[in-house]
């Protein structure tokens, strides 16, 4: 491990904590199933019914058949939270652990990111500002699009400014 990497983990294992702590303190709060949207009700009920029938459907959402698959919302979030669903069991639990470990990865990539386009001391504040953030916390316990899709901006964002970029240009078109 490099002296690099080290504030990287250490950023990344905070915001983990940090996440995971406010996962059990909400949920506790609100209670453990209690759904906070719509939105967030139908992304949980297609990576079930994904996971158990092998069908992108949701009884919220047109057609509102359990059975018939559905257009009506993106398929990202509902495979996310399926993949987590197929490993770990049906339990939003394990959906929102699956988008606090996102989040948290987020984290890491914005003290990256700060780091390579200014220097280590705003790379760290940006870092610890991301993994506090009260938004940020929320979306790791309501399974919705935004935390992927911070996710995924942050992600293109490192990969244009990762240092290899030159040299490797076709690899970064593809993952681009």
């Amino acid at each position: 491990m490099t002296m690099r990497s080290k504030p990287l983990l250490a950023l990344f294992g905070l915001a983990l904590l940090i996440r995971l702590a406010a996962l059990f303190v909400i949920s506790f709060a609100f209670g453990a199933a209690q759904e906070f949207s719509i939105d967030a009700q139908s992304y949980h009920q297609i990576a079930q019914n994904l996971v158990e029938r092998g069908v992108f459907a949701s009884t919220i959402d047109p057609p509102y058949l359990p059975d018939v698959p559905g257009t009506f919302r993106p398929p990202l979030t509902p495979l996310y939270l399926a993949a987590w669903y197929a490993v770990f069991g049906v339990n939003l639990l394990w959906g929102r652990i699956g988008l606090a470990v996102i989040s948290a990865v987020s984290c890491g990539l914005t003290f990256w990111l700060g780091e390579r386009l200014f220097d280590r001391t705003v790379g760290l504040i940006a870092g610890l500002i991301s993994c506090v953030y009260p938004f940020f916390l929320l979306l790791a316990h309501v399974p919705l699009t935004e935390t992927l899709s911070i996710f995924l901006t942050l992600l293109l964002i490192a990969l244009l400014y990762a240092p290899q970029f030159e040299t490797r240009l076709c690899w970064h078109s593809v993952a681009l």
